[in-house]
Order: structure tokens, then C-alpha cells, then sequence
């Protein structure tokens, strides 16, 4: 009997041993997972920022904000992993261990008891585990991998928007486009034009022209909006020729603050203005007054007219 006991105690004092330790193992609870996948998840923010920022161009200086966040993020998501994260060994519930408690013992009363409280404990312990492994996963990684889908699927668009088609709406971080609420594909404007004959002989064929809303970045200046569009065409005039567009009233007076088009014969198709409202105290375009004239363009829209005119 006393060997049977002295057995006993053996097996049990193992499982105890292996059920305290797994009860005491990683996760413990929904902080422990927190608090060890939060740097990761940090640094997943900071590269999904990146590609946003990326994605919105040269809007203005906000996109270089996005950048910097999005560095700091990743940096400091890094570092606290490095010092701080704890790579767990698995421990697995000791199921085996009551097992052969239950194999060995199950001729006495007392042992069976022993066994299913056990039981009971271990599985209570098990379900604990996996419950808050699974609002973790739901909760936060799940969270992520959707908002990793929508950024990817979102910089997937854009770059198909730009690619797939050379005159489009740029779409940026200054809120211009999501103001005037435009899409990338839409025309900004669509213009007849005022009269088809230029000068003499010089003709421009009698099609709408398309007109959308773009960018372009200089250093000095920051990212500034223009007016972008395909070169209509003319007929009897020579190599080298220069030509202005001016959209106008449909009375042909230019509308006030709006950039015209200069190109030659010799242009390529893709023909654009000079930035809208320059402001030479601060050699800056005018944010302000660019979004008022571009809300005037798109109110009046239906009324306005384009003039191509011979300026050389």
C-alpha cells in the first residue's frame, strides 16, 4: 500500500506541478496579449500610414507629416519590441499526466474524484485560453488585416486610376477633391468651345474638351493645383505656333482667377495650366481662393465655354 501511495504522490505531484504551470503560462489573460503584440501592432500602423501617405501624393505638406508619424511609429514600435517583447515557450496542458493518474488509479474511489476535479480545472483553464486568444485575434488582428486590406485595396485603385488612364482627377491629401466631391475619373469640366475658327484659316476641331483637376510639385513652392487636359485639335497652322486656351463666361468673358493654357503645335498631347492663384508676397498658391474658383467652375459649369486664341 505504501508503494501504491508513495506512486501516487509521484504522479500527482507531476501533474500538479505541469497543471500550475500551464495555468501560469502565456496568455494569462487579455492583458498579457496586449501588451506583447501591441509593438508589433504599432509598426504595422506605421507601415500602413507610409503607403496612405504614399498613396496621397504631393496633396501639400500633410502627406510628409503622414511620413514622419509613420517613421516615429515604426521606430518606436521597433524599439519597444526589442526591449520589451517576450517570445513564450509553448507549454501544453498536461492531459497526458491525468490520464495516467486515471489508468494507473481508477480502482479507487478517491483517486476518480481527484481525476475529475482535475479535469474539470484543466478544461476551465483551456477554454480561459482560447477564449481571449479569440477577441484578441477579432478584435485587434482582425481590425488590422481589414484595414490592411482597405489600404492596399485603396492604393490599388489610385495607381490603376493613374495608370489605366493619363488624364484623371488627382486624388490628394489637400481635401480639394473630396470638397468639390470628385472622383478620379470623372472630368472635372467639359467644354464646348466658344467659336471653332482661330484665325483665318486656323481651326480647332468642334468637340468638348475635358478638363480635370491635377497637380503638380515644385521645391519652392509646395504641391500646387492646376487644370490639366488633352491638346484640342488644329487644323491650318504651322509647326511651332503658339496657342493659349482661355475657359471663359458664355458670353466669352475669362473667368476671373482661373489659369489659362499655353502649349505650341509642338506640345505634347497632355497640355496644362499654371498654378491657380499665386500669391507673390509669399510665392505660394492661395488655398483658399483656388477652392472658390474651382467651386465657381464646377457651379457654373454648364454655362462656361473654352476660347483657343493665336498668341504668336
Amino acid at each position: 500500500m505504501n508503494t501504491i501511495r508513495i506512486k501516487f504522490q509521484k504522479y500527482l505531484s507531476n501533474t500538479e506541478y505541469k497543471l500550475k504551470n500551464y495555468k501560469n503560462s502565456y496568455p494569462r489573460n487579455f492583458g498579457d496579449l496586449l501588451r506583447n503584440g501591441f509593438p508589433i501592432l504599432m509598426m504595422w500602423l506605421g507601415v500602413l500610414l507610409g503607403i496612405h501617405g504614399f498613396k496621397g501624393g504631393s496633396g501639400n505638406e500633410d502627406w510628409i507629416g503622414e511620413f514622419l508619424i509613420s517613421g516615429v511609429l515604426f521606430l518606436f514600435g521597433l524599439i519597444v519590441t526589442l526591449k520589451t517583447r517576450k517570445y513564450y515557450i509553448k507549454v501544453d496542458p498536461p492531459k497526458e499526466c491525468i490520464e495516467s493518474i486515471k489508468n494507473e488509479f481508477e480502482q479507487y474511489p478517491d483517486v476518480k474524484k481527484y481525476v475529475d476535479e482535475t479535469e474539470t480545472e484543466l478544461n476551465a483553464e483551456i477554454k480561459h485560453k482560447r477564449k481571449i486568444k479569440v477577441i484578441y485575434n477579432i478584435g485587434f488582428i482582425g481590425s488590422f488585416i481589414l484595414l490592411t486590406v482597405y489600404v492596399l485595396v485603396d492604393l490599388g485603385l489610385t495607381i490603376s486610376y493613374e495608370v489605366g488612364k493619363e488624364y484623371n482627377n488627382t486624388m490628394s491629401h489637400d481635401g480639394m477633391t473630396k470638397a468639390l466631391n470628385l472622383d478620379a475619373k470623372t472630368p472635372f469640366l467639359s467644354l464646348q468651345p466658344v467659336t471653332t475658327t482661330i484665325d483665318n484659316n486656323i481651326k480647332i476641331a468642334d468637340k468638348k474638351l475635358d478638363i480635370y483637376l491635377s497637380d503638380f510639385y515644385s521645391n519652392d513652392m509646395g504641391s500646387v493645383r492646376i487644370l490639366r487636359t488633352q491638346k484640342p485639335e488644329i487644323t491650318g497652322c504651322n509647326n511651332g505656333e503658339m496657342f493659349r486656351i482661355t475657359i471663359t463666361e458664355s458670353d466669352g468673358r475669362p473667368v476671373t482667377r482661373c489659369p489659362r493654357f499655353s502649349f505650341s503645335t509642338e506640345s505634347s498631347d497632355n497640355i496644362s495650366t499654371y498654378m491657380f492663384c499665386y500669391v507673390p508676397d509669399v510665392e505660394k498658391q492661395s488655398t483658399f481662393q483656388t477652392l472658390q474658383t474651382l467651386r465657381y467652375l464646377q457651379k457654373n459649369k454648364d454655362n462656361l465655354r473654352f476660347l483657343v486664341e493665336k498668341i504668336n
